[in-house]
């Protein structure tokens, strides 16, 4: 099984539920970031104020985010009662484990992530107590970066050691990385780009992702 999760986030919130509403006629999950600029400077993430309002608008999409924020505890609470299924940690914030333990006692999973240069070894006292682990294959904070063929390398030492860990992909993937990301072991990616660029072909654009 092989999943596209699209990426909606923007500063905009109006936006953001325009682009769920076109994903959700094809995908049943979207992705959402929220930036604290201290941990990834020059992120642009939702508005989590608004973010309760406008998931209501759409109920039938199951939605995740990602935490780019250095305490990403503290943004759990909202979250839930935003109705988000899912978060995304970065092993790189200040207490990881903070959040994963809070969310023990919650309806919410919790997936790591890892940053390009960090480590596997940074990521590994977590992957037993986390649904998955999120590998970003591009420099964060840039408009559009490319994708970082290295990474792979990191994706098939995590699959072979960890077999049945759901590890997902974000960060300049383009049709053409797609499947070489399948066969070091993704088993989803997350993208905007690639799947937004025309607003009028996200079906197409979904199809060929997943079919890569």
């Amino acid at each position: 099984m092989f999943d596209v999760v699209a990426n909606i986030t923007d500063a905009r919130i109006d936006e953001v539920v325009h682009r769920a509403r076109i994903a959700s006629q094809f995908i049943s999950w979207v992705h959402i970031e929220l930036a604290d600029q201290l941990l990834i400077p020059n992120v642009v993430g939702v508005d989590v104020h608004g973010l309760h309002d406008a998931l209501a608008l759409v109920p039938q999409l199951s939605v995740e985010a990602h935490l780019l924020v250095i305490n990403p505890e503290k943004y759990l609470a909202v979250l839930i009662a935003a109705g988000v299924k899912r978060v995304i940690v970065q092993i790189e914030s200040n207490d990881p484990r903070q959040i994963v333990q809070l969310a023990k006692y919650e309806e919410i999973e919790v997936i790591m992530a890892i940053d390009a240069p960090t480590q596997i070894e940074e990521i590994e006292p977590f992957l037993e107590e986390v649904v998955g682990i999120h590998v970003l294959t591009a420099e964060v904070g840039g408009e559009h970066p490319p994708f970082l063929p290295e990474t792979v390398e990191k994706i098939i030492k995590i699959h072979q050691s960890y077999p049945d860990l759901l590890i997902s992909a974000e960060g300049g993937i383009r049709k053409e990385e797609v499947r070489t990301l399948k066969d070091a072991g993704v088993s989803r990616i997350v993208t905007s780009k690639s799947i937004f660029e025309d607003l009028g072909s996200v079906g197409d654009a979904i199809s060929e992702l997943e079919n890569a």
